[in-house]
């Protein structure tokens, strides 16, 4: 074993020992890789010089983000969708990786996309959900989220559970792991509440839950987030009276919910005062925060990446084997 993997290992065995307690802290910042470093050093020095912030720059770029959607869909934005499976249901299309290995297994992972519901599944996220399947024989189903131009959150809370209902029916027998990014987990919250016996396990990846304008506070250090454009989304979310508050989300008769995000991620505040809820309540749970990590760094090709999804890994893992 190479001394960069037995350092990763040991920080893994580590994270499962923290997280026995609860709560894993990823402090990485004394072994980070260069990569990340590099990584972060670029982010700020573009902050510095080139992010326009300004309500104009903002409006322009969210105006972008609509109109891509209305011109593209989610395979279209797919690297690999020769590897990627279509099936048509009453309530919509589902994608699936590894769709062959649904007669292998009793358990499914469904992801669930990011993006605020301003954009398809984007290049990054396939990546990141195509090595999942590449690594891990799991079949994994990915639910199109659609845009909150077509229709509200509540809408697409009805929509979504409809067609999962549809997708259980069909592979009936199985186990469900939900995996969620961004806003993704805010509708993989939603389908838990509605039905609590909906999924074995909820993994929630660098959560955005359309926290009020007011409440939005970008850390020091968060070369990714932009203040302005973020602020102005969720006004837009609750101008559509789409966002549902962490604290009014039901979590008598959630699965066990494990968090992961970085200490630099401006948005983490969201996923923190659920966990802390949770915990308050004895509710099953883990967060593994990542020390010095932005909103994004489990999409990216970075160490502390592979070690997020090695932690996905050891999750599923202990889904299947109890």
């Amino acid at each position: 074993m190479s001394g960069e993997n037995r350092n990763r290992g040991v920080r893994l065995g580590l994270a499962a020992i923290a997280s026995g307690l609860g709560y894993a802290f990823h402090a990485l910042s004394q072994d980070r890789s260069i990569r990340s470093k590099i990584r972060e050093d670029a982010g700020k020095i573009k902050q510095n010089l080139a992010s326009d912030d300004s309500e104009e720059a903002a409006v322009k770029r969210i105006n972008h983000r609509i109109n891509a959607y209305k011109a593209s869909s989610d395979l279209l934005n797919c690297p690999f969708a020769q590897d990627v499976t279509t099936e048509s249901y009453l309530g919509g299309e589902v994608q699936w990786i590894n769709f062959h290995q649904l007669k292998m297994t009793n358990h499914v992972l469904v992801y669930f996309h990011g993006g605020q519901r301003l954009e398809p599944m984007q290049p990054e996220e396939w990546r990141f959900v195509h090595r999942l399947g590449k690594e891990q024989s799991l079949p994994i189903a990915i639910i199109p989220i659609q845009p909150l131009f077509v229709r509200s959150f509540e809408r697409e809370i009805e929509q979504t559970y409809s067609l999962f209902k549809n997708i259980q029916q069909r592979y009936s027998g199985k186990e469900w792991i939900s995996l969620s990014y961004d806003s993704g987990a805010l509708l993989a919250l939603n389908l838990a509440e509605v039905a609590p016996q909906l999924f074995n396990r909820m993994i929630i990846l660098s959560a955005w839950f359309g926290l009020p304008s007011s409440q939005l506070i970008i850390s020091e250090n968060d070369y990714y987030t932009r203040l302005t454009e973020n602020q102005l989304i969720s006004e837009l979310w609750q101008e559509k009276n789409d966002v549902i508050p962490i604290d009014h989300i039901q979590i008598a008769d959630m699965p066990l919910v494990v968090f992961i995000g970085g200490s630099y991620d401006s948005l983490r505040n969201g996923m923190m005062q659920l966990y802390k809820r949770l915990r308050a309540h004895n509710k099953p749970t883990r967060y593994y925060q990542f020390d010095r990590m932005v909103h994004d760094f489990a999409l990216r090709s970075l160490p502390e990446a592979d070690e997020a999804i090695d932690i996905i890994y050891q999750e599923i893992k202990n889904v299947i084997e109890t």
